[in-house]
């Protein structure tokens, strides 16, 4: 066991007993709800190299 191990531990635990208090987390959009549109390029197919959005 080197010297960092009982820190390492003291941090982990930290963070598991306060993970509680954080709240309830939203993940994602509500139901009903649409993405705006966004630019990606594209790495394969016909469109290899050109901005595409995906909408």
């Amino acid at each position: 066991m080197n010297n960092r191990t009982p820190a390492m531990f003291a941090i982990i635990a930290t963070a598991l007993m306060t993970s509680h208090l954080c709240g309830d987390v939203t993940s994602g959009l509500p139901v009903g709800d649409f993405a705006d549109a966004f630019d990606v390029t594209d790495l394969t197919g016909p469109h290899k190299g050109k901005t595409v959005c995906y909408r």
